[in-house]
């Protein structure tokens, strides 16, 4: 695999395309997913190949298509995978008597000026899989910087087994539990506090089978409101 996928950050409406480059012998089977499930063709999600360039194109970008983006690449000599994160920013707020222009601008990597510390990304549910690693993963900016806590049930996370890690640089905060037990079911938050105020984010490690169900249902919810948007703007 070569040209790996490179990490994006777009404004909601916006079109994005991942690429990757990935070769191999016998020819690898190929597969996109994102924050570790299956992704298909749909309008949504555009899936295409040309040789050895494998693509995957949003063509109307929302707030829930921010997340972990992963092109799983098999053959009978292995594994290989490469991933990237797609950080979407919410539309600018237009100003009275000022026109649009062509090409919304890239959204700022920090705030200017003092500001409270925003997730731009959320931690987002889990699934259990006894036996196997789990990364939770958020972005939050601020200025100054923000110091990041990591709380299960509401407690601060000490002398756990799961690992955390914060780029104040990026915002990315992470935190991976090695290995998952049926103990480790519960709530996680990420706690960012600067001088300027507090935000958190929060998700729950679920049971399989309550997993399945809220993903089954964000996913309709999800849908949904790509309808309601098409429809909105063929009638604008």
């Amino acid at each position: 695999m070569f040209q790996p996928l490179q990490d994006k950050r777009v404004i909601v409406g916006q079109k994005v395309a991942l690429e990757c480059q990935v070769e191999g012998h016998p020819e690898p089977v190929v597969k996109w997913l994102k924050d570790g499930q299956n992704v298909t063709q749909c309008p949504d999600y555009e899936i295409s190949e040309d040789g050895v360039k494998h693509r995957l194109l949003i063509p109307n970008v929302q707030a829930p298509d921010s997340g972990r983006f992963t092109i799983q690449a098999m053959n009978a000599a292995g594994v290989k995978q490469s991933s990237c994160t797609l950080i979407v920013a919410p539309a600018p707020t237009p100003i009275p008597g000022v026109k649009s222009i062509a090409e919304s601008p890239a959204p700022p990597q920090t705030p200017v000026g003092p500001s409270a510390p925003l997730f731009l990304k959320e931690l987002k549910h889990q699934p259990l899989k006894p036996g196997a690693q789990v990364v939770l993963e958020a972005r939050v900016v601020g200025n100054p910087p923000p110091q990041v806590e990591w709380l299960k049930n509401g407690s601060p996370l000490k002398n756990y087994r799961a690992k955390t890690e914060y780029d104040p640089h990026s915002g990315i905060c992470l935190l991976t539990i090695p290995q998952m037990f049926t103990d480790d079911i519960g709530e996680y938050t990420c706690k960012a506090t600067n001088t300027n105020g507090v935000a958190e984010s929060s998700a729950h490690l679920l049971p399989r089978d309550e997993y399945d169900k809220w993903f089954h249902d964000e996913q309709s919810q999800i849908t949904k409101e790509r309808k309601e948007t098409m429809l909105a703007q063929s009638q604008q």
